[in-house]
């Protein structure tokens, strides 16, 4: 084999490892940046269930009470209703 033809084989080994490892380092950059991106997303989700899980124990303590006041209302309703219905028969009498 010449000169020539040892320059031209290292030329080419030369750019198959150029074109194998550009495209290898590209394709580990874009892993990184996804890996860090999911592990921003994966804190953030579990913030917000954290957030949501407060939020829901909120509301149902709300809820109980606007329920208990409904209660309350109901009862004074009823004995309103039977004070009415009291003067009524009286006034029939």
């Amino acid at each position: 084999m010449t000169e020539w033809g040892v320059v031209g084989v290292l030329v080419v080994i030369i750019g198959l490892i150029t074109a194998i490892c550009g495209p290898l380092l590209k394709a580990t950059k874009a892993i990184t940046e996804l890996t860090s991106e999911i592990k921003f997303f994966r804190e953030e989700l579990n913030e917000m269930k954290q957030e949501n899980k407060e939020f829901q124990l909120s509301a149902s303590d709300k809820h109980s009470k606007i329920h208990r006041r409904i209660d309350e209302h109901g009862k004074k309703i009823e004995d309103h209703e039977k004070r009415i219905f009291s003067l009524e028969q009286r006034k029939d009498e």
